[in-house]
């Protein structure tokens, strides 16, 4: 185990250093919601979740949209999503590469 990748023996020096930050400049979200829901509540919701889905991604884990359409069509009164971009899936530069969100913009 001592030959492995992240382990270390006992007592030794370890060099900790931060992920390097990967950032998608702006992500658009077009919304559909159920008769009666409230718009506004539900593009300021819809910002929140993005924005964590963000945040919960460690260094080195890729951006699948699916994930991110899962988590939003799982909101109550949501309809339908679509991200109208980024179009794909986003992987990081390396696995030392962590992506985040700069601007979401919901339609």
């Amino acid at each position: 185990p001592f030959g492995s990748s992240g382990w270390r023996a006992s007592g030794t020096r370890v060099r900790v250093v931060p992920p390097v930050v990967q950032n998608i400049e702006k992500i658009t979200i077009n919304i559909v919601v159920h008769e009666g829901v409230d718009t506004v509540v539900m593009r300021a919701l819809v910002e929140l979740e993005t924005f964590g889905f963000f945040l919960a991604l460690g260094p080195g884990d890729p951006m699948f949209l699916a994930a991110l359409y899962a988590k939003l069509i799982a909101l109550p009164g949501m309809r339908n999503v679509t991200v109208t971009f980024p179009t794909g899936d986003t992987y990081p530069a390396t696995p030392r590469h962590v992506i985040r969100v700069v601007k979401v913009e919901v339609i």
